[in-house]
């Protein structure tokens, strides 16, 4: 059975603000807003500090949340389907299960948030449900996910051009299709993930580890992908022409089909492909 979610209307949602802006001012009448399973949705709440406030299941759908902070905020489980979050802070958050699905996050902060999994999804699944969380379809170029965790995550045909990615973790996240060109991602985890289709160009994945992982019909065009672990990869028909592979592990990495040019591997690593 769906939960349903409390409207506050807009002299008591504005009483909650107040009162969260007081509290993170450590000022006197100061209140941490507590606002599990509301219906936030289609609201203007751009430039607010919702910092360390708590949202859990809670309704974002298509609101303007632009240059709205969340830092270390409770978000696990939100809704924040065709949102618009451009310019926002989520540094810190929590927000496993949570669903993004169309969000805009250009220009968007999430470093060290939290986007694995989570067992309360949206405001139309049970809790208890396990689910994945969803960034699919959104677009987030030139945003900050260095140090987060997106273990399982579906980030299926998003757009993250020009974004950093460092130290992330991305194990065994889908990512099809994904646009991932001129991303810092060095010393990222992508074990077990699967880009198939998704492009790289100009992609710096050095020091990544990129085991197991299905790479079918990437384009890696100019990656840098020195010292990156490629053991049991599938790049069947990718395109490498002019990625920097020196270092690369490529121990039983299938490279049926890609285009590489020549010269660019050594020896040592055609013979353990």
């Amino acid at each position: 059975m769906a939960t349903k979610l409390r409207r506050l209307d807009k002299p008591g949602l504005d009483k909650v603000l107040e009162a969260h802006g007081r509290f993170l001012a450590k000022t006197s009448g100061g209140l941490r807003a507590q606002l599990p399973l509301h219906n936030l949705s289609s609201l203007n709440l751009d430039q607010r500090d919702f910092s360390e406030a708590s949202f859990a299941g809670s309704s974002f759908q298509f609101s303007s949340l632009r240059g709205t902070a969340f830092k270390s905020a409770d978000l696990f489980g939100c809704d924040f389907s065709v949102a618009n979050l451009e310019g926002a802070s989520m540094v810190g958050a929590d927000m496993r299960g949570s669903i993004l699905r169309g969000a805009v996050l250009i220009g968007a902060d999430l470093h060290n948030a939290d986007l694995r999994e989570g067992r309360l999804s949206s405001s139309s699944d049970s809790f208890g449900k396990r689910t994945k969380t969803d960034l699919s379809n959104i677009q987030a170029t030139n945003s900050n996910l260095s140090g987060a965790s997106m273990v399982g995550a579906n980030i299926e045909n998003s757009d993250f051009s020009g974004s950093t990615i460092i130290k992330s973790d991305l194990t065994s996240v889908s990512a099809r299709g994904a646009n991932m060109s001129h991303v810092r991602m060095n010393q990222t985890l992508l074990i077990g993930a699967d880009f198939s289709g998704a492009q790289f160009q100009s992609t710096d994945l050095s020091g990544a580890d990129m085991r197991d992982c299905n790479f079918t019909g990437t384009d890696m065009r100019d990656a840098n992908l020195d010292g990156a672990d490629l053991s049991g990869a599938m790049l069947k028909g990718a395109l490498l022409q002019g990625a920097m592979l020196s270092n690369a592990v490529l121990n039983k990495t299938d490279l049926q089909g890609a285009v590489i040019e020549d010269s660019v591997l050594s020896s040592s690593q055609i013979s353990a492909a």
